[in-house]
């Protein structure tokens, strides 16, 4: 009995040992998988890690090449240029000429053709008008008589459609979709028309000088949804404007007359009210300048007082300028670059007699027949010369330093020196 007691428990210690021997293998097996996966893991990290430095210190690289080119290039100045290719143009007497999608759009009394930089007629469409309108938005432009009843309308690929209005024009605009919105007289009233490019009537409404005031500028998102009109009205001798907003998408199908809101301007006159995109409009008035924003309801983001007489409006996507007299007498004009948020972003000063004044991105150019001023928003003069002949039109390309110029017998590419 005492043997196979002693006998057992040496089985049950040998068992136990087995086990231990076995459970310690298994140890050693886990702490090796465990350390041969915390290694891995800990290598893919520190792969991961260096290709993310890498990815930092590459972006930080190219971004301070780009910062340093822009910097370069708004500081960049020259002081001359170069004709690096020319091609003859037919004169067109008693026509304008202006910058239409790269190409040149020429346009009298007569008619209007659309001419590429090689001198190649795209386009002609022919009219007879007394007192032209133009607008333009996109590739979209349209032509129109003052007091006529007939607008025509165009894109990139030549005219597209007419539209007989019926009644007398005294203003519109055109959306970059082709949607036209026009003013049209009926002695007491006064009509907004919608119309698409072909001439069908999308929608119309009256205003009466009682009821809201003459309608002094209308404007059209690029969309065609969204109409903003300024009214003038007059009463025992006090004046105030109106800047009216109408939604002819689907927010503005149950309001009367499609009126989604709008704001009142005391012994103000806003004479000119415009869109930079299908959210974000514009107007100025003779003592303030105003922004809206909202694609479906436009209200009032911001307003500057203005105490100077306004001389001319241009602006851009991202860009409003209102060019003064320089009551200082250092120059002859200044103007004042805006931004989205309210501020100047830059004041530019000049003595040029302009003819046009047009933003390229961050470029203003200022020009007349006889010289030029190019200006980087918030730089310096890049560029400031005399052409050695009249010009009708400069036209920016795509090359940072190279311009074409539109003259009464050519088209001349330039190289700035």
């Amino acid at each position: 009995m005492i043997k196979l007691k002693r006998k057992k428990r040496f089985m049950f210690n040998l068992k136990d040992y087995i086990n231990s021997k076995k459970n310690a293998r298994k140890n050693r097996q886990t702490y090796k998988t465990t350390y041969t996966t915390g290694r891995l893991t800990e290598r893919i990290i520190q792969h991961r890690l260096r290709i993310f430095m890498r990815t930092v210190i590459i972006i930080i690289a190219v971004s301070a090449v780009v910062l340093a080119t822009v910097v370069s290039l708004k500081n960049r100045t020259y002081s001359g240029y170069e004709i690096v290719d020319t091609v003859e143009r037919k004169e067109v007497l008693d026509a304008a000429c202006m910058e239409y999608n790269g190409n040149i759009l020429t346009y009298s009394r007569d008619g209007v053709s659309c001419t590429n930089t090689d001198g190649v007629v795209l386009w002609n469409q022919t009219f007879e008008m007394q007192s032209p309108i133009m607008d333009m938005e996109g590739d979209k432009v349209a032509f129109g008589d003052y007091n006529g009843s007939v607008i025509y309308v165009m894109d990139a690929n030549g005219p597209v459609g007419q539209i007989d209005t019926m009644m007398p024009i005294r203003n519109f605009c055109i959306s970059s979709s082709g949607v036209v919105a026009a003013v049209l007289d009926e002695g007491n009233v006064t009509w907004i028309y919608l119309f698409d490019a072909k001439g069908n009537t999308i929608a119309y409404f009256k205003t009466t000088m009682k009821k809201s005031g003459y309608p002094v500028s209308i404007a059209i998102s690029p969309n065609g949804l969204m109409v903003q009109v300024s009214y003038l009205y007059v009463e025992s001798g006090y004046m105030r404007s109106s800047v009216a907003f109408y939604n002819f998408g689907p927010v503005g199908q149950n309001e009367i007359d499609n009126f989604v809101g709008g704001y009142d301007y005391t012994d103000t006159i806003v004479p000119f009210v415009r869109f930079l995109d299908d959210r974000t409009a514009f107007a100025v008035g003779d003592s303030r300048l105003m922004m809206y924003e909202g694609a479906q309801i436009p209200t009032s983001s911001w307003e500057n007082l203005l105490t100077e007489e306004i001389q001319k409006i241009y602006y851009s996507e991202n860009y409003i300028a209102l060019v003064y007299y320089d009551v200082t007498g250092e120059t002859t004009y200044r103007m004042d670059i805006y931004g989205r948020d309210g501020k100047i972003v830059d004041t530019v000063k000049f003595n040029i007699e302009y003819t046009d004044i047009k933003f390229q991105k961050d470029k203003v150019i200022i020009y007349d027949e006889m010289e030029c001023l190019i200006h980087y928003v918030g730089g310096a003069d890049i560029f400031s010369a005399q052409f050695e002949k009249g010009v009708l039109a400069v036209i920016p390309t795509s090359a940072f330093n190279r311009y074409v110029l539109v003259t009464a017998d050519s088209i001349d590419t330039i190289e700035l020196k």
